[in-house]
């Protein structure tokens, strides 16, 4: 047998200590390689030890069966030793870092292993105990009893059968009855009529609620005339009344709207003008109009009582502001403007409605003035 294949043949496995190793009997004085002090697997599991120890021992044995009796130098011989040498260095180089890396997984496993069994067993064991059943009990029928009937006696009110509520029947016009919640704001409603819009019967509620969403008296006065028709109509219902003193007044007030509605309005407003300059010297409404714009205005402390005269009246104050000829025309419509400077500027279509306006309102406040004194009247003659 030639040197290689004694030296193959030499080849052991020490199973017991996981190390491969590589015996040559040769009696050279050099260095031989440090293959035997290579570390495969320092810790492995046993079956994965066993089938590499099978592994290698059926290679040794078929490549010792294959190997032919070769002569060779003994030069040629160590070279291919060295070669076999080399290639087993870096075979184990290679392999050791995975067998190593899958040690470190198995020992980590192992740990987790026993956590979780040592978890196990120190949890404590219970059992959830058996709830008793139970029956909702029935409750118990009852029955409302009946109230006593009572009726209250008639002399109960008797306190209050002498006091006068007629005139809460006019205490505010009737269009306000209609204005929404947020609407009836009698101190927003004192700034329009304050400044010479009346809101006291006319017009109506849905035409007031626009009128206080806009600021400006010019915004007003376009309202007014986006309206024109149903205010109208508004006044002509107003003037429909029964008081003696207004049967005059009442055929010229009408007058009026009809020349408005036939295009002639800056006559239908002269005319209206007139007629209110009249009843308000008939009323004793005049006076100087600052004084009065101080002492009559309407607002959230105005007293029920008087709510209604009060808003009819304070649109005439601006009505008879003093003015001069020579002065600038008012925004508001002036009756003294209209008398000793007329111009179509300020009797113009808006102003011209207004001055129906102030007609209509102050004729049914006349009217529910004298309703309220005829129901005294009556009052009284029957005691």
């Amino acid at each position: 047998m030639t040197r290689l294949a004694m030296s193959v043949s030499a080849r052991s496995v020490d199973s017991q200590e996981g190390w491969t190793r590589v015996a040559d009997d040769s009696t050279d004085g050099a260095d031989k390689p440090a293959l035997n002090e290579a570390i495969v697997c320092a810790a492995m599991t046993p079956e994965l030890r066993a089938s590499i120890q099978r592994i290698q021992s059926q290679i040794a044995a078929d490549v010792t069966a294959s190997m032919p009796t070769i002569t060779m130098p003994a030069d040629q011989l160590q070279n291919i030793r060295a070669t076999l040498v080399s290639v087993e260095t870096a075979h184990q180089a290679a392999v050791a870092p995975f067998f190593q890396e899958l040690s470190g997984y198995n020992h980590i496993q192992e740990t987790l292993a026993k956590l979780a069994s040592s978890i196990v067993h120190e949890l404590p064991r219970f059992s959830i105990p058996d709830l008793p059943s139970f029956k909702i009990p029935e409750l118990p029928s009852f029955k409302i009893p009946d109230w006593p009937k009572f009726e209250i006696p008639t002399h109960f009110f008797d306190p209050l059968r002498g006091l006068d509520f007629s005139w809460l029947i006019d205490a505010t016009p009737h269009n306000w009855d209609d204005l929404e919640d947020e609407d009836y704001d009698l101190d927003r409603i004192g700034e329009i009529v304050a400044s010479g819009i009346p809101l006291a019967w006319v017009p109506r509620a849905s035409v007031i609620h626009e009128l206080l969403t806009v600021e400006s008296h010019s915004a007003r006065l376009l309202v007014l005339l986006d309206h024109a028709a149903a205010i109208l109509d508004d006044c002509e219902a107003q003037i429909d009344v029964t008081r003696p003193e207004l049967a005059e007044v009442v055929p010229l007030a009408q007058q009026a709207i009809t020349a408005y509605r036939n295009g002639t309005r800056q006559a239908g407003g002269v005319l209206a003008v007139a007629v209110a300059t009249r009843m308000i010297e008939r009323a004793g409404w005049k006076g100087d109009s600052k004084q009065l714009a101080k002492k009559i205005r309407l607002s959230e402390e105005t007293p029920l009582p008087l709510a209604l005269e009060t808003a009819t009246r304070v649109p005439f104050t601006a009505f008879q502001a003093n003015w001069r000829p020579g002065d600038p025309h008012p925004e508001a419509l002036s009756r003294h403007v209209v008398a000793h400077d007329l111009d179509a500027e300020h009797l113009s279509d808006a102003n011209s409605l207004v001055a129906i306006m102030l007609v209509s309102s102050f004729i049914r406040t006349a009217q529910a003035a004298w309703d309220r004194d005829q129901r005294k009247a009556e009052k009284a003659a029957a005691k």
